[in-house]
């Protein structure tokens, strides 16, 4: 077994053990990296289409491109959603900062003095950095006008400003599908509210046929649904909308507000195809809808599971990709 899947193999059996529920928000939030250390299943792992996809999610780090992306986007969310805190948070590079060492040069026996001052002052940097999130000055430039673009929509402004738990988690064993399920909330609108958001950020030109594409071609309905059915696990709380604020991550940095509707949704409806591809579990050899995305991995981990016990030469080949699948019409 490759080592790297050693501390997802650990942590599997946690998934499948009853938990109390948790909501975790205001004095008792915790940060978006100790979220990824609770052992459960999340809607990140559930967008992916086979269980050889889940697997790599869960266990392959990003690549560069990635990590950025991710960075800017989860402090676009601090910015407008906890702007009281983003500031001491992020730590701006400045823009006069010398070239960061390489390892090579760290390492070398005789380096120059050009190279002497560069490590000390990466190590004095570093040291005031600690605990904070480093950027450069086009990112914090770009991160700004983001939140700017954001709160100059009215009815997103309006969202984030009401009163809310923010970047609440909850932690909720599922007692129908025998899982533990975590979800990570912008913010939870308090009483009285019927609904929840997630920000996007995007690349695309924000109109109709993009943000389709950005809520079904990337799963964000199957995260909605998700979102709505662990909160109404957790606190028998069922919002009846879901709504996107999509902010464009390029200049002209502008925002627009897409939502699906949780409320008695046609078949068609987005939610109602989420439904179908998170729960389906009846499903036959010719169905037309494959097995669900919450079925398919409690099956492959179970799988796994039993492999191990039993010293399987191949434990990980139960996180199928599904080549065994025939040819596929596109219509």
């Amino acid at each position: 077994m490759k080592n790297d899947y050693a501390p997802f193999i650990a942590s599997l059996p946690t998934y499948f053990t009853p938990c109390e529920t948790r909501i975790l928000s205001n004095d008792k939030a915790i940060t978006f990296e100790e979220y990824c250390e609770i052992d459960a299943l999340n809607a990140s792992v559930l967008k992916k289409p086979t269980p050889a996809h889940m697997l790599h999610t869960i266990t392959e780090d990003e690549d560069e491109e990635e990590k950025l992306h991710f960075k800017i986007g989860r402090l676009v969310h601090m910015a407008a959603l906890e702007p009281e805190q983003f500031y001491g948070h992020v730590l701006k590079l400045p823009s006069d900062a010398p070239k960061k060492p390489t390892k090579a040069q760290v390492n070398a026996k005789r380096p120059s003095v050009e190279t002497i001052e560069n490590i000390d002052w990466w190590e004095r940097f570093r040291a005031e950095s600690e605990g904070r999130t480093v950027v450069k000055e086009d990112e914090l430039d770009s991160i700004e006008q983001m939140r700017d673009a954001l709160l100059r929509h009215h009815q997103i402004r309006e969202m984030l400003q009401c009163a809310s738990r923010k970047e609440a988690t909850i932690e909720v064993w599922d007692e129908e599908m025998q899982i533990r399920r975590k979800a990570r909330y912008d913010l939870l609108p308090g009483a009285g509210a019927d609904f929840l958001l997630d920000i996007k950020t995007t690349r695309k030109e924000l109109d109709m046929n993009a943000i389709k594409y950005e809520i079904l071609g990337r799963g964000y309905h199957l995260q909605a649904q998700y979102y709505i059915d662990t909160l109404n696990l957790a606190s028998n709380d069922k919002r009846k909308r879901f709504y996107f604020p999509f902010v464009k991550n390029t200049a002209p940095y502008v925002a627009r507000l897409a939502w699906v509707d949780a409320k008695d949704p046609g078949e068609e409806s987005p939610l109602a195809k989420a439904k179908a591809l998170l729960y389906a579990s009846d499903v036959g050899p010719n169905s037309p809808i494959p097995l669900g995305r919450m079925p398919m991995f409690i099956n492959a981990a179970r799988e796994c599971l039993r492999r191990i016990c039993e010293g399987h030469a191949d434990p990980m080949g139960a996180w199928e990709a599904y080549e065994f699948e025939g040819a596929m019409l596109v219509y």
